[in-house]
């Protein structure tokens, strides 16, 4: 009899599950798409997403079917089920699981940096530590008019990620991100800024997230994390819904309906879709990430990340909504750290760019 199989998927996850089927295939076990399914007395594995793999399959279905309980469980995680009239879960604590490594691109990160180190220092090591799996992932970082605290905050990473270090002079704010894209140009990017703490389990349950977000980006506009909102500002971001409940061993995805928890962290779309969404406007000329999701078909994942900006008045005493962001002049100069040049930008010509693709 041919053994079996069932997966837990989103409906824009098909080409992994197309993956997963073809491997199982080779195994000669069949993939059911119901994840509910399950067979009296004859035991049936179960993936928790498309991405997860069992090692030797044969041997835990064949285990699970000598012992007759009604599910192994393994680091959390349900690996086979079993309809029994008697029986108990078993927790397997040895049986090894990993992560299939999607054959997919890269998304660059890119990032700015000001006066900030501290934050920016607890955003990288939560990057540097969720990229245990998938390191050459590239960041790209603009440290704009840094202080001497944030470059050597910088400089300790070097040897972490697969960094790329630029920088300016004048503090250009938010305009780092349209120099950025005129610099590298790149076809996909993933904005993060340096005050978002990506949560740890991320590299136990989607070691290579930023290759999926690659891949969903063929059936979305934007995607990314959700933000936490528990410790939003009462000044400045007043949120009315509560947060979806959380599960750190499950995720999954929130597809352009519903109460959206998303701040400008983590959010991958490509440079047309970003550029066509933007209003044009000074004194930055880029897409605000409220303006973004407002033109965009995105996907969310419900793992949330911690959004320390929030803490920004308590920890450094600026209010969050003061007049907190400089106005720079529409000719910039990037000092790119690689090259050891300087390039000049006209901040409008970023439309230039796309206006060609």
């Amino acid at each position: 009899m041919l053994s079996l199989a069932r997966v837990q998927f989103d409906p824009f996850e098909i080409d992994a599950v197309k993956r997963l089927q073809t491997e199982l295939e080779e195994k000669n076990i069949g993939l059911v798409l119901d994840p509910d399914y399950i067979m009296k007395n004859i035991p049936i594995l179960n993936y928790i997403n498309p991405h997860i793999r069992i090692s030797d399959e044969h041997k835990v279905l064949n285990f699970h079917k000598q012992i007759g309980c009604s599910m192994i469980v393994s680091k959390n995680n349900p690996v086979s089920y079993m309809a029994t009239d008697t029986g108990y879960p078993f927790s397997a604590s040895a049986l090894p699981l990993y992560y299939n490594k999607p054959p997919i691109d890269t998304i660059p990160i890119l990032m700015l940096t000001h006066a900030r180190s501290l934050y920016l220092e607890l955003t990288l090591n939560s990057l540097a530590y969720n990229l245990g799996f998938d390191p050459e992932i590239p960041v790209h970082i603009l440290m704009s008019k840094p202080t001497e605290d944030t470059k050597k905050t910088v400089e300790k990473f070097k040897k972490k990620l697969n960094l790329f270090v630029y920088e300016t002079e004048e503090n250009v704010c938010f305009a780092g991100f349209n120099m950025l894209l005129q610099h590298i140009k790149p076809e996909k990017f993933m904005l993060l800024e340096e005050d978002f703490i990506l949560p740890q389990n991320i590299k136990h349950i989607m070691p290579y997230w930023n290759r999926i977000f690659s891949e969903r980006l063929k059936y979305f506009d934007v995607v990314g994390f959700s933000t936490s909102i528990e410790n939003s500002s009462s000044d400045h971001y007043n949120v009315v819904t509560k947060s979806d409940s959380k599960n750190t061993f499950v995720y999954n995805w929130q597809n352009t309906k519903g109460p959206l928890h998303v701040t400008g962290n983590t959010l991958c779309t490509t440079m047309k879709h970003y550029v066509q969404c933007s209003d044009r406007n000074g004194p930055f000329y880029i897409t605000p990430d409220g303006h973004l999701m407002s033109k965009s078909k995105w996907s969310i994942c419900s793992i949330t990340g911690y959004h320390i900006g929030f803490n920004q008045e308590m920890d450094f005493g600026i209010s969050l909504i003061s007049k907190r962001f400089p106005d720079p002049v529409g000719k910039q100069m990037l000092f790119d750290h690689q090259k050891n040049e300087k390039f000049e930008y006209l901040l409008t010509d970023i439309y230039k760019i796309v206006d060609q693709i």
